[in-house]
């Protein structure tokens, strides 16, 4: 793998692909007929290959080097693994890098019956490694796409970023200890290239002593550039050393594994320079924005449909991220309509992202809760639960609480995801914990509502309500405000967790609670209720049996924004008038609205994204 940062600064070159444009639609007409299996396919767990024990590559692994140059400068480097059904990679490259891929694949193109391509294709395994470098000081640096067909005992590296490579590169072969041939990079650029296996050693790391490890000597050359590396992968661990030399470049580049999460391994973390950085609250209240006429200005197709949206949309500053349904954390750049960058976890992400200084927290359905750059989406560490995480996460003062609906909520050290303390509940959580003060108020699925001490975990007070508790609790100064899934809404005293009054509305509420100048609004899945926070009297009531409403509110200045399975509506936040209805097509409905102040976001299960935007009337 170590040759590909010279492999990476060759430019790509245009080549004529009328022939095998031909081939590859010929094979696409048969994507369709094979969608259901294909996707199954991306979520049934394979079978563990030879070449697995060694080079470990499962869907959502993650890894973080420390890379000492010749001069003796220190960076990082973040690898994220996506594994995915050779078929679905092929679908998204493009046509530079195709008659590579089919090679890598062996898969004859031209054969009589394009579909037995695909199926033959969809039973070999392809990844895609997605490496991020970055200074000590935490400047991004590059970023590296690399590309790789597996087979039962070799890794074949067929492209780097937009390089096609063939034949194809072996990352590690355990059938061929010593390998000699010759190819071309982009089809004009001759290389050669060399492979040893050296016999078995042990080494040391920072994720302690590895034992079984396979050490391999490679050597690349291409125009002028001539390197040599020398790379250790260890069982269970993969690639766990690699020291490059390069022609006329005194010294080695070492890269040492700090971290790792692979499966249900997770030890390490990327040391974060605690320099600081952006952070980006989820707020659904905007009480100085006027009354806003919305238009839409974004509508953008992830371009999988496995990747159904299925998180709130955050905007944090130049990007708006989002999970999807295929495991994927997205930075999506609304300027270009590019991501910026993209991580892969190992099963689908329905936890809503946090940022704080700089580092995004979610959880996953594969029982994780990560950390992540916001910069470049470089891996900083993981933390396995016993469950789904399903919630967001809250971080404040160094600490991030995470829930799982293994009935645990967890307080793990924001840079290094170490454990400080955690504490039971009798139920699944899959409500987001709320931090205010000192106190930490995280409720569960049997409808108990705990007070704690957020540096301790001690427990200061608990409320339990008639039914299950499934959305975020709100809170003004004095009081927290709490739904059941029966529709009653009860004001407690932060304090001491005493109801100050309880108003029962009869309905499955939605979503959070909002509070703003003196008033509750609760969205139900028909109707929408303001209640006096003072009391709990009912202000006004819109009633519409048409549509069901979806996830919680939005309020812009005296404006109420609602998402619903048939459009976006409009309410007059002093009377409960419906003013407005903004139209989603025939997207189907998800989390619910999201906002920075000056527009709404909203994400759909079909994986469109759609943004409107205002003027002040």
């Amino acid at each position: 793998m170590s040759p590909n940062s010279a492999i990476d600064s060759i430019p790509a070159h245009p080549r004529d692909n009328s022939w095998f444009s031909v081939a590859f639609i010929a094979i696409a007409l048969g994507v369709v007929a094979l969608a259901i299996v294909a996707l199954w396919s991306q979520l049934a767990p394979r079978a563990a290959l030879p070449v697995d024990k060694f080079f470990p590559l499962p869907n959502g692994a993650a890894f973080v080097y420390r890379v000492t140059k010749p001069d003796g400068t220190v960076t990082y480097r973040a690898r994220n693994v996506q594994r995915l059904p050779a078929n679905q990679l092929g679908q998204a490259l493009p046509l530079s890098l195709t008659s590579a891929f089919f090679r890598a694949a062996n898969v004859d193109v031209l054969q009589p019956d394009p579909t037995a391509a695909l199926r033959a294709l969809s039973a070999i395994d392809s990844v895609i490694l997605r490496d991020v470098e970055y200074d000590a000081q935490g400047k991004p640096l590059t970023q590296t796409k690399t590309l790789a067909i597996l087979g039962a005992e070799r890794i074949d590296v067929f492209a780097v970023n937009d390089v096609a490579i063939e034949p194809p590169l072996p990352a590690l072969d355990l059938r061929a200890p010593t390998q000699n041939f010759t190819g071309t990079l982009n089809t004009e650029i001759p290389y050669t290239f060399s492979l040893t296996q050296m016999p078995r050693a042990q080494i040391n790391t920072a994720l302690g002593e590895l034992r079984d490890c396979i050490q391999t000597h490679t050597t690349l050359a291409f125009l002028e550039i001539q390197s040599a590396s020398d790379t250790t992968f260890c069982a269970g661990i993969g690639q766990a050393l690699d020291e490059t030399t390069t022609q006329g470049t005194p010294g080695a580049e070492r890269a040492e594994i700090v971290a790792a999460s692979i499966g249900d391994f997770i030890k390490g973390s990327a040391p974060f320079p605690g320099v600081g950085g952006p952070s980006f609250e989820s707020n659904r209240t905007f009480p100085d924005n006027p009354t806003l006429t919305l238009t839409e200005t974004l509508r953008y197709q992830e371009h999988i449909t496995s990747n159904g949206i299925t998180t709130e949309i955050i905007p944090a500053g130049e990007v708006l991220l989002y999970g999807t349904a295929s495991g994927a954390l997205v930075a999506f750049n609304p300027t270009t309509q590019a991501e910026q960058w993209r991580f892969q976890a190992a099963d689908a992400v329905f936890s809503t992202p946090s940022v704080v200084n700089g580092l995004v927290y979610f959880g996953s359905a594969d029982k994780k809760v990560y950390a992540l750059r916001l910069a470049d989406g470089a891996f900083v560490w993981a933390f396995r639960t016993n469950d789904i995480v399903s919630a967001p996460p809250a971080a404040k003062d160094g600490v991030v609480y995470a829930t799982s609906e293994d009935k645990h909520l967890y307080a793990l050290d924001a840079d290094t995801g170490i454990l400080r303390w955690t504490f039971p509940t009798s139920s699944p959580i899959v409500a987001p914990p709320v931090v205010s003060d000192s106190s930490v108020y995280v409720s569960s699925a049997n409808g108990v509502l705990y007070a704690l001490d957020a540096r301790t975990g001690s427990q200061r007070w608990k409320f339990a309500a008639e039914k299950a508790i499934l959305t975020r609790v709100s809170e003004n100064a004095e009081m927290i405000f709490v739904a059941d899934d029966g529709g009653t809404v009860s004001a407690l005293e932060k304090a001491t967790g005493d109801e100050v009054w309880q108003t029962n509305l009869s309905g499955a509420v939605v979503g959070q609670p909002i509070v703003a100048d003196g008033r509750i609004y609760v969205a139900l899945t028909n109707e929408i209720f303001a209640l006096d926070a003072a009391n709990g009297a009912i202000m006004w009531r819109h009633y519409d049996p048409t549509r069901n409403l979806r996830g919680a509110l939005i309020l812009f200045g005296k404006q109420l924004w609602q998402l619903t399975s048939e459009d976006v509506i409009g309410l007059n936040a002093d009377t409960g008038t419906l003013n407005a209805e903004l139209e989603i097509g025939d997207a189907s409905s998800n989390a619910g609205l999201s906002s920075d102040g000056r527009a709404l976001f909203a994400g759909f299960f079909d994986g469109a994204l759609f943004r409107w935007e205002g003027t002040a009337e």
